[in-house]
């Protein structure tokens, strides 16, 4: 084969691994939605407590952005053998204040619409580098997203406190025995996809509370 052969060759491989890997991150989606859960009433008294749940049992990856605004209503659902993506409709429609959608090759639950103002922009924060070490522990990973310069500028802004941690899965426990991330330019959001995506940890949730929405709660 002459040069001009081998050069065309390689094009059509570098095609191919550009076009394989979206395809495959799809595929794995569409797995994912069409799992059949195994039969399971659920009932909590809040979107983060039956996502969480969901999370756990299920080991599916979820984001979740919490609504402060309108009543939180208590949640009951029915999984008989039904597929995730049914269980996820059946959930946002019982709370109509929410929307699921894949993002990030996770599923992210938030508002459809009055997004908390501090959330989305804490979210869409952009950063130029951010790494996690292997072995890194949850508390130092949150501690070292809290304090990047811009987020950090975002709570002393609104005067908002970051609030006590929920301990979803123990300050110390790790993401995993060999996850690490080295990322540039990417959101805060997709930090959080990310390590939900590819560690052992599968949930994150942010949200506010108190009298006047003063304290700020991100947790894995």
């Amino acid at each position: 084969m002459n040069l001009k052969g081998v050069a065309v060759v390689c094009c059509l491989v570098f095609a191919f691994v550009l076009c394989a890997q979206p395809c495959f991150g799809q595929s794995q989606v569409k797995e994912m939605l069409h799992r059949r859960l195994e039969p399971l009433e659920t009932q909590a008294d809040s979107m983060h407590l039956i996502l969480s749940k969901i999370s756990a049992d299920y080991d599916v990856p979820l984001g979740f952005e919490a609504a402060t605004q309108g009543e939180e209503p208590i949640l009951s659902v029915m999984i008989q053998g039904r597929l995730l993506q049914d269980v996820l409709d059946d959930i946002v429609k019982k709370d109509p204040r929410y929307e699921w959608q894949i993002v990030d090759g996770v599923i992210n639950v938030r508002p459809k619409s009055q997004r908390d103002g501090l959330l989305a922009n804490v979210l869409e924060t952009r950063v130029d580098v951010f790494e996690i070490k292997r072995d890194s522990r949850l508390f130092q990973v949150k501690r070292e997203i809290l304090e990047l310069p811009h987020v950090r500028a975002l709570l002393e802004q609104e005067k908002v406190a970051y609030g006590p941690d929920v301990k979803l899965g123990g300050e110390f426990a790790k993401f995993g025995q060999d996850f690490s991330l080295n990322v540039s330019n990417v959101t805060v959001r997709e930090i959080l996809n990310r390590i939900i995506r590819n560690s052992d940890v599968k949930y994150w949730v942010v949200n506010r509370y108190g009298k006047n929405k003063e304290y700020f709660v991100m947790n894995f």
